[in-house]
């Protein structure tokens, strides 16, 4: 009896470990896909006007990313440009326009790109791209319009895009939409029993990179999250520290409408005011 309950156990034992197994590869094989969700991006549809022009922007790898330009005028240049990196999800060029035509209308010319594999930009999506992509876009962008104010928008996976480039160039200004600490920090809350730090290929570690952020800092949460754990907002407020401009929570708004609420246009323009 005492040997047949071991040998149960053991293969018990046996099955639990195969299914941690199992979950673990699962978690692994599968992340490109749920950080990277390219099969269910489907591009805005925009209708150009003459505020409006449509770029592709070649990388040093040989990638193409498909943007949009808002409000360049030959005749009357911006001192201001804004340049915006969306969510893993969402748009980029749509977020250019809304910025650039229903926001900050003619103040400045905004730059939006979609990520590279989504659309018509083409190439591979990984941290590591995504975020020498966003270097790219903003080192050209600088280059050709010569602003003396650029600020940098980020929403979700683009808040730790933006706050790269925040570390890696200097900016007047840093707006975090809907931000996160960490993907590890997310995955964790997803998978709390694997060790997703080893499992994961794309940290996006918002939280270790706006350490070395010194750049007046706006952050925008969403009242209704159901996305992104809510201590993650008040941690990187406490790292930005003295550099936050301000934290706004806007009461009615999910993760996926934060950027739609009849408040965010006001909030847009009052931390430009503050960061200018």
């Amino acid at each position: 009896m005492h040997t047949l309950l071991c040998m149960l156990i053991t293969r018990m034992l046996g099955i639990i470990a195969a299914l941690y197994l199992l979950g673990a590869g699962y978690a692994y094989v599968t992340q490109d896909a749920q950080i990277f969700p390219r099969e269910q991006f489907e591009p805005y549809p925009i209708t150009l006007d003459s505020s409006m022009t449509d770029v592709h922007l070649p990388t040093s790898d040989g990638a193409t990313l498909h943007g949009l330009i808002v409000n360049v005028s030959p005749t009357v240049p911006k001192q201001v440009l804004v340049v915006v990196y969306p969510g893993n999800q969402h748009d980029g060029r749509r977020f250019a326009g809304f910025i650039g035509r229903d926001v900050l209308q003619s103040d400045a010319v905004v730059v939006g790109f979609q990520h590279r594999g989504y659309g018509q930009s083409t190439g591979t999506p990984s941290m590591d791209n995504l975020y020498a992509d966003a270097v790219h876009i903003y080192d050209t962008y600088v280059s050709k319009f010569k602003p003396s104010h650029v600020y940098v928008l980020g929403y979700s996976l683009g808040s730790s895009i933006a706050a790269y480039v925040a570390s890696q160039r200097e900016a007047s200004g840093l707006m975090l939409i809907t931000p996160f600490t960490s993907m590890v920090d997310m995955a964790k809350a997803e998978y709390p029993y694997y060790p997703v730090g080893m499992l994961l290929k794309h940290h996006f570690p918002t939280q270790d990179i706006l350490q070395d952020v010194q750049v007046p800092t706006a952050i925008v949460v969403a009242g209704k999250e159901e996305l992104i754990p809510t201590s993650h907002a008040p941690r990187l407020a406490d790292t930005v520290g003295s550099n936050l401009l301000f934290s706004r929570t806007l009461p009615h708004a999910t993760h996926g409408d934060v950027l739609d609420q009849p408040e965010f246009p006001d909030v847009v323009k009052e931390f430009i005011k503050q960061a200018h």
